[in-house]
């Protein structure tokens, strides 16, 4: 009975417990369990086919013996271990039986069962099904079980299958019974298997296979099996018993087999069954009718083979123990073969009637020189590469079998059941050729079975790889190499093909010798060679040659025509004459070659044969000419084959004349008489030379030459102002006789070397000289003109501009001439600038230049600069250039007007650094404006920063009061000691990137006679929220000024320096410093100290120091002390001494409240 229990199906329910009223009732509960009937599939799924039973457990598998026509599916992997324990130690209950058989569907879905037990060794038709019928089984794999059956038909899957199909299935474990034992199905009966298999240990006793204990009237394909099996008799690797129409195709097997009768490595006995393109490995060992392949054969093996080692005693071979009534076709055996009668290498006992026909067995490996039938032969000739006249006579070995060194220990293999690497054949270079540049291998490959490849080729010689080509596609049969950058000699070229759709990556390849030679032969051509012109009917060509794969030389001899004649030799030197000869020109060539197919060619030489001379048909030429007269010697020369060369001598100088189309030409230039040289006649010859040097000439012709005269004259002076005297040099030529001077203001003379004063005006100086032949006259311009005057403006040599305004540069001259204006040396225009009468032909008297700045300079950020204004002025008529210049400043300030700029100061940092921080100071001190005389109320300005500092500058305009807008300020104009603008060419660092920023500044302690006073001292900042007041720190004083500091300044832009002055002359002192200032300083000195109270302050104020000089009184008794220079004892001014007195008490009382106070 089965339980509901998927957890536990098979249950001892023998209860062991008291017998009380509740034992009674669990013994009567298990009683009525135990009679209940089976309840019906537990699992997902509905059982058809649409939706089969879903089975996720064991328990679930074992339920399918309620339904045995119903269709399953796994849907997980099942461990199946506790079935060791189900059923009283029998394990599984196989599903189905004789009686009530399986006919359903079941699919594994490839999920794994393991670990299934089934002991019943009492039972038949015992299996994971025990019985089907007609039944579809699929994707099943069974691992580690454990399965034992009676006497009949037990398998690891199937007992008996009658009908079904079984499909891409295993099992994997030890199968045990008596007869009709299989490591997959014990019985096959009108069923197929197809790639399916078993491997672990098959035992039985009769019908006992690895795979199949007996196939009857079915069919096992792709199928395997790699048990180890024993049993007693038909006892095969795969298959026990192949009977009736039982067929077996592509299948193997490799265990080992044991028997003692009818015992085979893969079938027991094949009684009406055939076998086709099947093989066995395993070692086979039994009594009789023992074969490597089949043990008894009734019927059909074709194209099938064995290897394993066989042993036996009676009708034992190497393929077939027995063949009986049966045909063996195409196919061997190699396995060791030992027993005891009718041994043999192939077949141990073929009976009359039994057909082998074109098998064969190893001698060599089996130890078996002989065979009832079949063919013997060596290792050698079974194996790649064999011997194709002598073995596998007909055997298919395009879709049937495949050879190769390297698989199957060289033997044929099935290509059904085996992979082999692709064939590989180099189609082009040919092995051993001489190759040279780029050139190409190709190959030709296939794969015996049809699978994908990629494929590589290598390029080496005996240092490694050169070069390479990998993972070409299948359909890339040509790869190039350049050979050019290759050493010659030796190289191998290996193309390798290996399958990319196959776990074990099989390759074939083929290799190959070239030798690359790149080195061209040489070539030299000896001396007796023919070249040139040659009068002769024959040419002589006469070259030597080396090439370490020399092929041969070629000589030729071409003319307008084509080839004359050739000669072809391997043999160094090589020396041809080509005879009989026209006259004509001739080409002359010679190659050699190697075998790699370098060539190397001769220059092509050039031959000319030819006796006959030019012919000189006409002459043209003057008899008589001038002195500088150029002529023209013009003459026409033909010749058969052309003049090569047309020289004319003159006067013992040998020209080349000018050639057109026949005609033959030449200028003589006959010198003038200014040359230096005078000739009275020319004389001049012709020669023409043809191709084959051949040579004609005229006789000597002279020319008759009149010398004229050639007029010429230099003077000392031709500009210059009046009066102006100049000097007359004659330099005529030409055996001159007389002289006539014409100065072109109404004056004359005939001396040869004349002078004369020219008054203001332009005057054209002719001179005409005269011999017997003739006269030249030759002229002269001179000048004479007054002194100019300039008017210039602006007057100024310096000049200061605001950057957006204008500036107009002039000058007006007394002489007409010519201008050009520069700025900084570079000629002045492009936008903004406007130019009038800017030339150079000396045709005005006034030219300007007005410059735009903003326009001009075209700059954003623009901060200042100076500029270099030039201007030339040039005049003809005095041969001079005057030069003015102004240094013009432009500067982008804040003012609206520039005449509000009373001084500029523009200067560069002192730096220094310390870590990240740097420390800006510039000095403007003892800056003094050109304008007020005044100077510049700054003298430092400071800052730190931790930025770049490179090119900062500070500018400092010194403003006019007057350009203050009174309706911005909150003080009064004339407390304005001075008005400045502080700016700086990078802003942004200034006031964004620094701190610290402080002005030192300082003030004229009298001023118009008024004295400074101190607390009246502001500096004045106008920010974007108007103007800021800055009480600065007093921080010395000399006798001209006193100078302040302002700290942590927000930004800088305008600022002004306010300070009032006391005019009442009763506060003066001797020393000429205001009493009511030293006071201030002294009370200033006072606060910003904190030692005993009682001791005495006193600013002295030196009239020669630049310094101020402090002294600090420490004894009671003092009698004197001083303030600058001047003693003050008791006995001095008391009343001075009395006022001072008093205001340090009154200071000293006022500081003691305010230090209680902030105490308290």
């Amino acid at each position: 009975m089965f339980s509901t229990n998927p957890n536990h199906i098979f249950t001892d329910f023998s209860c062991k417990v008291p017998i009380t009223k509740y034992s009674l009732i669990l013994s009567f509960l298990c009683i009525l369990l135990m009679i209940a009937p089976a309840s019906a599939f537990s699992g997902g799924g509905s059982g058809t086919e649409a939706d089969p039973y879903q089975i996720s457990n064991v328990a679930e598998l074992q339920n399918m013996s309620l339904d045995l026509s119903a269709n399953y599916t796994l849907i997980n992997d099942i461990d199946a271990s506790d079935t060791v324990n189900w059923n009283t130690g029998d394990g599984f209950d196989p599903i189905g039986d004789s009686s009530n058989k399986f006919t359903g569907t079941f699919d594994g879905n490839e999920f794994i069962i393991s670990n299934l037990t089934i002991n019943r060794s009492g039972e038949r038709y015992v299996g994971l099904f025990g019985y089907t019928a007609g039944s579809f089984i699929t994707n099943v794999s069974l691992e580690k079980t454990n399965v034992t059956g009676g006497d009949y038909h037990v398998g690891g899957l199937v007992g008996y299958n009658s009908g079904g199909s079984i499909n891409k299935s295993y099992s994997m474990g030890n199968v045990t019974g008596t007869n009709y034992v299989g490591g997959l199905v014990g019985t096959n009966r009108d069923g197929t298997i197809n790639t399916s298999y078993s491997t672990g240990n098959v035992t039985g006793t009769d019908n006992v296979g690895g795979l199949v204990g007996e196939n009857w009237d079915a069919s096992i394909n792709q199928g395997y099996s790699t048990c180890n099996v024993d049993g007693d008799s038909d006892v095969g690797g795969l298959v026990g018993w192949n009977e009736g129409s039982g067929v077996v195709t592509q299948s193997y097997s490799t265990g080992s087999v044991t028997g003692s009768s009818d015992v085979g490595g893969l079938v027991g006995t094949n009684y009406g069954g055939s076998i086709n393109t099947s093989y066995s490995t395993g070692t086979v060992a039994g009594n009789d009718d023992v074969g490597g392949l089949v043990g008894e054969n009734n019927n059909y093996i074709y194209q099938s083979y064995s290897t394993g080692t066989v042993n036996g005693s009676t009708d034992v071979g190497g393929l077939v123990g027995k063949n009986n009534d049966g045909s063996v076709n195409q196919s061997y055996s190699t396995g060791t073969v030992s027993g005891s009668n009718y041994v043999g290498g192939l077949v141990g006992n073929n009976s009359d009637g039994s057909v082998v026909d074109q098998s064969y067995w190893d001698i060599d490996t089996s130890g078996q020189a002989s065979s009832d039938e079949g063919d013997g032969r060596t290792t050698e000739n079974m194996t790649h590469p064999y011997n194709s006249h002598t073995t596998y006579l007909s055997w298919d070995f395009t879709d049937v079998w495949g050879i190769h060194g390297g698989i199957n220990d060289g033997y044929p293999a099935l290509l059904s059941l085996t992979n082999f690497p692709p064939n590989v054949s180099i189609t082009k270079p040919e092995a051993s050729s001489y190759i040279s540049d780029i050139f190409f291998v190709n190959a030709s490959v296939t794969d015996p079975n049809g699978d994908s490849y990629i494929s590589s080729v290598y390029l080496n010689n005996t240092t490694g790889n050169i070069a390479s080509y990998t993972d070409l596609p299948q359909d890339n049969y040509s790869v190039p190499f350049d050979s050019t950058f290759l050493v010659d000699g030796i190289y191998n070229i290996t193309w390798e093909s290996y399958e990319n759709e196959t776990a074990d990556g099989l390759s074939g390849f083929q290799t190959i010798n070239i030798h690359i030679d790149n080195t061209n032969p040489t070539l030299s051509v000896n001396d007796d060679t023919d070249e040139g012109n040659l009068s002769q009917d024959f040419v002589i060509c006469n070259i030597s040659f080396s090439d370490e794969n020399l092929n041969s030389s070629t000589i030729a001899v071409y003319n307008a025509s084509g080839l004359v004649g050739s000669n072809v030799s391997s043999i160094s030197p090589h020396s041809v004459v080509f005879e009989d000869l026209e006259e004509g020109k001739y080409q002359l060539n010679a190659t050699v070659s190697d075998k790699a197919g370098n060539v190397v060619e001769m220059t092509t030489r050039e031959i000319v044969l030819d006796t006959t001379s030019p012919s000189i048909n006409q002459i043209i030429a003057p008899s008589e000419a001038n002195t500088g007269d150029n002529i023209t010697i013009k003459l026409n020369a033909t010749d058969n084959i052309g003049v090569e060369t047309y020289n004319i001598t003159v006067d013992g100088e040998e020209y080349r004349m000018e050639e057109n189309s026949g005609n033959y030409t030449h200028n003589i230039s006959i010198p003038a008489s200014d040359s230096g040289t005078l000739v009275s006649s020319i004389t001049y010859n012709c020669t023409f030379v043809d191709a084959a040097g051949n040579i004609n000439s005229t006789d000597d012709v002279v020319i008759d030459v009149s010398i004229l005269p050639v007029a010429d004259f230099s003077a000392s002076l031709t500009r210059g102002n009046t009066p102006l005297s100049v000097e007359f040099t004659d330099h005529s030529s030409g055996l001159v006789q007389t002289w006539n001077w014409d100065f072109g203001d109404g004056s004359t003379s005939t001396d040869q070397n004349p002078s004369h004063v020219f008054g203001s005006g332009n005057f054209t100086v002719y001179l005409t000289v005269e011999n017997s032949n003739g006269t030249s006259s030759k002229e002269l311009n001179v000048r004479a003109v007054d002194e100019p005057a300039y008017t210039v403006s602006p007057n100024e040599g310096a000049l200061l501009s605001k950057y957006g305004d204008d500036m107009n540069f002039s000058i007006n001259s007394t002489l007409y001439s010519s201008y050009e204006w520069f700025i900084d040396g570079t000629p002045l225009n492009g936008s903004g600038v406007t130019l009038y009468n800017n030339n150079t032909d000396d045709s005005v008297h006034l030219s300007y230049c007005n410059v735009n700045t903003s326009q001009y300079i075209a700059q954003e950020d623009f901060f200042m600069d100076v500029y270099n204004i030039s201007a030339h002025v040039s005049n003809e008529s005095i041969d001079r250039t005057d030069v003015f210049t102004w240094e013009w400043t432009v500067t982008n300030s804040s003012t609206e007007d520039a005449d509000d700029i009373d001084q500029i100061i523009n200067t560069t940092p002192e730096v220094n650094t310390s870590g990240n921080e740097s420390y800006v100071r510039f000095n403007t001190s003892n800056q003094i404006s050109e304008k007020t005389g005044i100077e510049c109320s700054i003298d430092f300005v400071s800052f730190n920063t931790s930025n770049e500092t490179d090119g900062i500058q500070i500018k400092i305009e010194v403003l006019n009061t007057s350009a203050l807008n009174e309706s911005d300020i909150d003080f009064s104009k004339n407390s304005v000691y001075q008005y400045l603008d502080i700016s700086f060419n990078n802003e942004s660092l200034v006031n964004d990137g620094s701190k610290n920023r402080s002005i030192e500044f300082k003030v004229l302690n009298n001023v118009g006679g008024g004295s400074l006073i101190i607390d009246t001292v502001y500096l004045k900042h106008k920010g974007t929220s108007g103007w800021q007041s800055y009480e600065p720190e007093l921080i010395r004083n000399d006798f001209a000024y006193s100078y302040f500091i302002v700290r942590d300044i927000p930004g800088f832009s305008p600022f002004a320096v306010t300070a009032d002055y006391e005019y009442d002359s009763g506060t003066r002192s001797d020393d000429g410093i205001p009493a009511y200032l030293k006071l201030q300083m002294l009370q200033n000195r006072s606060q910003s100290t904190k030692e005993d109270m009682d001791d005495k302050t006193v600013v002295t104020l030196g009239s020669e120091s630049d310094e101020d000089i402090v002294q600090e009184d420490t004894t009671s008794d003092s009698s004197e002390q001083t303030i600058g220079d001047v003693p003050i004892s008791d006995e001095g001014d008391n009343g001075q001494v009395l006022f001072i007195g008093i205001g340090v008490l009154v200071l000293f009382a006022i500081l003691v409240l305010a230090f209680r106070k902030k105490e308290n």
